[in-house]
């Protein structure tokens, strides 16, 4: 017998977006479960027209007491999370993934942006009902496993639009994310924590503040999974703050431990083009190249690609080779038309 598969969402106000989310997912769930928490708009009538069953709940400033409020009412063997702002990938084959029958599966997350960039990272968003998964810390909550349950990473993506800015000014997510992240930090003074306030912070381009809490979060962080990411961050506040030797010294030390973190390179490249250190900005792109984006579950689409292409062409620009400027400014172009940033010429 199939299993099947509960969808759970956390909702409010998201009648722009929550019928193409839905569309996404109707023929790959079994049962769709929308918890409400305060919308004002036609989200709940969106939901009906998908047959959800809704629920109510009074918002608490607590992201995971709202999740596991939501996975309470799952009937199925399989539990899918998703936000409104999210399309699952129509080559996500779901049912063929749980007849494996683990405890969990990894899903990477794509991250878009108003810029035209993308950026990556993975999240567990299926996982088996009724074995004692439970969500943990009020913002940019996690599933609380252990090293008993069986999992696996799912090639599959989950499309994530919540970082446009239109999403963001329309949802306030900013000052919401920010004062829950404050309270968080207070309660749980935990590198992860300090990570993600320094996030917030830098988003906001509040440098000073964010390094603060990068730096905290470093000093906490000894084997994390997202280190590399956050050593990536904390070197960029320094670059925006134009502390480029600080910055350099931090890139040297992490592109020792992490070699194939393309990221890192391609931020040193900016770095010694904010300089205009040519020939050393010229090695660290055509570096990023050999690399190929990177495979950290926390990355930048196009630093081993378009990104760096882009770059080098504006290098060559610099130094008066208009030929392999515009050699790369089309290979940047051909590859990802959408992110070309403007006529160089």
């Amino acid at each position: 017998m199939t299993a099947k598969v509960s969808l759970c969402m956390i909702v409010k106000n998201e009648e722009r977006s929550l019928r193409h989310c839905l569309d996404s997912v109707k023929n790959k769930v079994n049962e769709i479960i929308i918890v409400d928490t305060g919308s004002t708009d036609a989200t709940k009538e969106v939901a009906k027209e998908y047959n959800a069953i809704i629920k109510e709940y009074a918002w608490n400033d607590d992201f995971s007491a709202a999740r596991n409020y939501s996975i309470s009412f799952a009937s199925n063997e399989y539990i899918l999370i998703m936000d409104a702002d999210e399309v699952l990938d129509q080559e996500l084959d779901i049912k063929k993934e749980i007849a494996r029958d683990l405890d969990y599966y990894i899903l990477h997350i794509k991250n878009y942006d108003s810029d035209g960039h993308t950026s990556n990272h993975q999240a567990i968003r299926l996982f088996k009902n009724n074995i004692g998964l439970q969500y943990g810390g009020s913002i940019h909550e996690h599933l609380q496993i252990n090293f008993t349950h069986s999992k696996d990473t799912i090639n599959g993506y989950i499309h994530h639009f919540g970082y446009l800015n239109e999403v963001v000014k329309y949802k306030k997510k900013e000052k919401r994310n920010k004062d829950l992240l404050i309270k968080e930090v207070k309660l749980n003074p935990s590198g992860y924590n300090y990570y993600n306030l320094g996030k917030q912070l830098k988003i906001e381009s509040n440098y000073p503040e964010a390094l603060k809490n990068f730096q905290k979060a470093f000093n906490k962080s000894k084997g994390k999974t997202y280190l590399s990411n956050l050593v990536y961050h904390l070197a960029d506040c320094l670059r925006h703050l134009r502390r480029f030797n600080e910055a350099l010294h931090v890139l040297k030390d992490a592109t020792a431990v992490y070699p194939e973190h393309t990221d890192l390179f391609y931020l040193q490249g900016l770095i010694y083009l904010d300089l205009k250190y040519y020939s050393e900005a010229i090695h660290a792109f055509q570096h990023c190249l050999k690399l190929g984006d990177s495979k950290e579950s926390n990355s930048i689409s196009g630093t081993g690609g378009y990104l760096s292409c882009y770059a080098l062409s504006m290098v060559y620009k610099q130094v008066g080779d208009r030929v392999k400027s515009f050699e790369f400014a089309y290979q940047s172009l051909k590859e990802q038309k959408s992110n070309f940033k403007s006529c160089l010429f």
